[in-house]
């Protein structure tokens, strides 16, 4: 068995959304811009320990849905680290 850092747990798609005012209770505000970033505890603390020290091996263990977020997190998992 190889040695490293295993993490296991969520690994999600966070909608970032930029809003023009907060709205009181039963208003609306308008939506000004949206974006989207992989995120969840798997994403946030590989992407921390590889900061931390980029020789320790670490592997990251968490579903990934079949679907167009599913596509961007493997998309994004791959510029991070393999390229």
């Amino acid at each position: 068995m190889e040695k490293g850092i295993a993490i296991a747990g969520t690994i999600a798609v966070d909608y970032h959304k930029i809003i023009d005012h907060y709205a009181e209770k039963g208003m609306l505000c308008n939506i000004l811009e949206v974006a989207k970033g992989v995120g969840g505890c798997v994403t946030n603390t590989i992407i921390n320990l590889a900061k931390i020290d980029s020789t320790i091996p670490l592997y990251a263990y968490g579903g990934v849905g079949a679907d167009e977020n599913g596509e961007y997190i493997i998309k994004c998992w791959y510029l991070i680290f393999y390229l």
